[in-house]
């Protein structure tokens, strides 16, 4: 089975995302089926690929994609399903999360993916603080590839600067290896359907 098929049978790679599919095709083959002990090393060992290839294939949008989906992958293949990719979340209007996870007990993990993040720690702090405004005891994490961008995103956290982030990691980091076999031991489930409302009293036009 080729390396699409196996994504595509998962859900873990858009059928639309043509340019994503087109490099994963070409260069990343083994990207379902390579071995590996840590989520870390997957991590640093595909993005370094990604790294190395022809200027053609790299772009700003392109970074975050394949980012995105390396660490996907890892996620689900370390037994972290079901994922819900770019996923809007009910009561929470004008955000998208890169990537949620619902616990069996009520929960929400939420994954925010930057390569890097500059300012944008400020923006995913801001989608946390209104996920956590409906979801109480939702976990956000930021995940990185730099080091240096978690670090300094964890020092805002533990300042105070960064209000609703639980954490900041990098991917290729024994801090990511630590998250996913915590997440590893938590039975994640299809969130409930959730009505808009219980019960009203309705008044509209009469039938005719």
């Amino acid at each position: 089975m080729s390396v699409l098929d196996e994504l595509d049978k998962r859900n873990l790679i858009s059928p639309t995302s043509a340019k994503l599919r087109d490099l994963v095709k070409i260069h990343f083959e083994d990207l379902y089926s390579a071995p590996f002990l840590k989520p870390s090393d997957f991590v640093s060992q595909m993005y370094r690929r990604y790294l190395q290839l022809p200027s053609n294939w790299r772009s700003n949008s392109m970074n975050g994609s394949i980012f995105h989906l390396i660490v996907a992958v890892v996620l689900y293949r370390s037994g972290i399903h079901p994922l819900h990719q770019e996923a809007s979340i009910t009561f929470v209007p004008h955000a998208i999360f890169d990537i949620v996870a619902f616990k069996k007990d009520g929960g929400i993990v939420c994954f925010s993916l930057k390569t890097s993040f500059r300012e944008r720690w400020k923006q995913a702090d801001l989608e946390a603080r209104a996920l956590k405004m409906v979801h109480r005891t939702t976990k956000c994490l930021l995940i990185s590839y730099e080091i240096d961008d978690a670090d300094n995103t964890q020092r805002k956290i533990a300042s105070g600067g960064a209000i609703a982030l639980d954490d900041a990691i990098s991917a290729v980091t024994v801090d990511f290896d630590n998250l996913v076999d915590t997440l590893k031991t938590t039975t994640f489930v299809q969130p409930p359907n959730v009505p808009m409302m219980e019960k009203a009293q309705l008044s509209s036009l009469p039938s005719l």
